[in-house]
């Protein structure tokens, strides 16, 4: 009994080391993916940099400090003189943005 609860724990932590290991994978293809969208979509009125040009300065603190979800909702539903992403963008290129707005925050 002990020799199998043992093979069984030890099966479970191979399995979460897999998971995470192709999480972060998937991340550094998110973030890829984010950047090449937010240069293509974004950059034109926020700046290569997010330093900000026509539009608002996005690489701030007071809005990479914001929730995920408030992040997506603006880049969906637009506001401010921006323009909503919702029907031309993907929910996971949505996502894609966000992963790499939050790169910024590091």
């Amino acid at each position: 009994m002990k020799k199998v609860f043992k093979i069984t724990i030890f099966n479970f932590l191979i399995l979460i080391l897999l998971i995470a290991s192709s999480s972060f994978a998937a991340g550094s293809d998110d973030l890829k993916a984010g950047e090449k969208l937010y240069k293509r979509k974004c950059s034109v009125c926020h700046g290569d940099q997010g330093q900000g040009a026509i539009a608002k300065k996005i690489k701030d603190p007071a809005i990479l400090n914001k929730p995920d979800e408030e992040l997506r909702k603006f880049i969906t539903n637009g506001g401010n003189g921006m323009p909503a992403y919702g029907k031309t963008l993907k929910p996971e290129e949505i996502d894609y943005l966000v992963v790499f707005l939050r790169s910024w925050a590091k």
